[in-house]
């Protein structure tokens, strides 16, 4: 070490400085109304491979949501925790659906919901926010927001408000950096899970939900 401080003209007493942090100016609002925003966010995802279902209220939501995993015939439903979703004011889904909902306990209860969660179906979760330009969401892991129900369940089901749609994805990377410490986890993802091998087979749901359903809030 002390040959490579002489060649570079230090001193063993030298130290590192600081790097200068650069200033990022503030980006503009979004010059897109929220209708645009939803509109693009739908195609995108749909082009992807998703499914969007915009709804004008809460009840439509949850009615609408209902109907749509019993069609699906799924046998076994996980969530986060029911507070994940005070936002959307949830009180038929906890009844009326085969749904376990995560909520904290003993690390025996912990293993058990994530047993439960292995053999689900579905998984429903809350999406931060939506990216409108590439049909994105983003999800921060959380206390309440364990990450193995958007990822083993066959199929993802994300609620979304409409408000919390961005226009791309640095306005989506600028607000999780307002947001402060950042969380264990925080990920955006667009679409079913998709693989490819070497001779450019695609293949959906190898390693993540092969049918991914974002129910937007736009009221």
């Amino acid at each position: 070490m002390s040959r490579v401080s002489q060649r570079l003209g230090r001193g063993p007493e030298a130290r590192l400085e600081e790097p200068k942090r650069s200033w990022v100016p503030p980006l503009e609002p979004s010059p897109l109304a929220r209708a645009e925003l939803v509109a693009q966010f739908s195609s995108e995802l749909e082009r992807v491979g998703g499914a969007v279902q915009i709804c004008a209220s809460k009840a439509e939501l949850e009615t609408r949501l209902i109907g749509f995993v019993l069609d699906s015939l799924a046998r076994q439903v996980v969530s986060f925790s029911k507070r994940s979703f005070a936002l959307f004011e949830f009180e038929r889904i906890w009844s009326e659906l085969p749904i376990a909902a995560w909520e904290r306990g003993s690390e025996e209860a912990a293993l058990e919901f994530r047993a439960t969660v292995a053999a689900a179906d579905v998984g429903l979760s809350i999406a931060d926010l939506g990216v409108a330009a590439t049909g994105s969401m983003l999800f921060r892991a959380g206390p309440q927001r364990p990450r193995s129900v958007s990822l083993l369940p066959r199929s993802h089901i994300a609620v979304l408000a409409a408000s919390n749609l961005v226009a791309d994805l640095a306005r989506g990377i600028a607000w999780l950096a307002a947001q402060g410490s950042p969380p264990s986890s925080a990920v955006f993802v667009t679409g079913p899970s998709r693989t490819s091998d070497i001779e450019n087979d695609l293949t959906l749901g190898v390693h993540g939900p092969a049918a991914v359903t974002v129910f937007i809030l736009d009221n």
